[in-house]
């Protein structure tokens, strides 16, 4: 988790320069930065907090799942702070989790996020493999919303 803080720290700084509205704007049918917050608080909801945790229903109302639809609504939805806010919170747990968790808690299949209950153990995915699924959301959407930022930054 403090990798995924220091890859957008910079970032988030750069963002909180500009006025609200533009962090709101989407580039070539993207998501807005907001958004790209948004959907990781989806996917680290979906893959960590449900499965990893394993919090029922534990998907937050702000976050926004993989496809934008070429038809969505323009992004009128909370502000960044409030998201990073969000953010925070589910990263302060996720930390608490790890700091009680060895290297046998990694290999436990748990499945994901959208299996059936009745899944074999053998094809449900290990813990590990849920945190590399948000890691690697981190980090490309974190490269999508540094791309966009600059256009929209360009005005």
């Amino acid at each position: 988790m403090d990798l995924v803080d220091e890859i957008w720290a910079p970032t988030l700084t750069r963002a909180r320069g500009l006025p609200e509205e533009r962090l709101h704007v989407r580039v070539d049918g993207e998501y807005s930065f907001v958004e790209t917050l948004r959907h990781l608080l989806f996917a680290s909801d979906a893959w960590i907090h449900r499965m990893v945790l394993g919090v029922p229903n534990e998907m937050h109302e702000w976050g926004v799942p993989p496809s934008l639809p070429a038809d969505a609504p323009p992004d009128t939805g909370p502000s960044l702070e409030e998201v990073v806010h969000v953010r925070e919170q589910r990263a302060a747990r996720v930390r608490a989790h790890l700091a009680t968790m060895t290297e046998d808690h990694l290999r436990v299949r748990v499945g994901g996020p959208w299996d059936a209950s009745d899944l074999p153990l053998e094809h449900r995915a290990r813990t590990i493999d849920c945190f590399r699924v948000v890691f690697r959301e981190e980090w490309w959407h974190h490269r999508f919303a540094v791309r966009d930022l600059a256009v929209v930054e360009r005005g």
